[in-house]
């Protein structure tokens, strides 16, 4: 295959891995720690919002910005789209579009009375996909506390996340299967990176780049 092919668990963590001038980089991690794919993203390419995914040397797939509409093309590492992501008004809301338009999924933020922290990924009949949350999911105690302990990243690091999928007993939707779940996660992942936009200016560089460039023409 000349893109490999990723099989996700039920259980994915997204962190940050390196901070550069010209790039950053992360993973998608089991529950054990092993990386399942890496994340870069280039921070002085025309659309610096690109994704990049790989296993080892092996390109996967990217998501691919600049739509006039503002979704998201989710494309093979040869540029095939194979899903399409639509924000919507809603914090952390999206559409989850097959690569001829349709609705596969949705998500949702603050749907559970419980965790209002966490997004919610419904299929078109609302059946549940997936749930995510910054940084962990935290589950119902059992032990005496009302929280899991969690590692603090830095204040300029992408926001840590966590991804858990529901199984056939809850929908019949194709993202639950191990080789579709990184559609879901890509979402979850343009939710991180949006937030770290939103408070750190040099995910985007390129400004400084044209000034740069302007400054050695004179």
């Amino acid at each position: 295959l000349a893109c490999g092919l990723l099989l996700l668990p039920e259980r994915v963590g997204l962190a940050q891995r390196t901070i550069g001038w010209f790039e950053r980089s992360g993973a998608w991690l089991s529950d054990d720690g092993a990386t399942l794919a890496s994340w870069t993203i280039e921070t002085m390419r025309v659309h610096p919002e690109n994704v990049y995914y790989s296993r080892g040397p092996q390109g996967l797939f990217k998501s691919e910005h600049g739509a006039a509409d503002g979704t998201i093309a989710l494309q093979d590492c040869q540029g095939v789209r194979l899903f399409g992501l639509r924000p919507q008004a809603g914090r952390y809301e999206y559409d989850l579009l097959d690569r001829k338009g349709a609705l596969l999924a949705r998500s949702r933020f603050g749907q559970s009375r419980y965790f209002p922290e966490q997004v919610l990924f419904s299929d078109p009949d609302d059946q549940p996909i997936a749930v995510a949350s910054s940084p962990l999911i935290v589950h119902p105690p059992t032990h005496g506390f009302t929280t899991q302990p969690h590692q603090e990243e830095p204040a300029d690091w992408v926001p840590r996340w966590e991804v858990h999928f529901y199984d056939a007993g809850s929908t019949n939707s194709t993202l639950i299967q191990a080789q579709q779940r990184w559609a879901v996660a890509a979402a979850v992942q343009e939710m991180a990176l949006g937030d770290a936009r939103a408070r750190d200016a040099s995910l985007d560089r390129r400004a400084w780049f044209a000034a740069a460039c302007a400054a050695a023409a004179v």
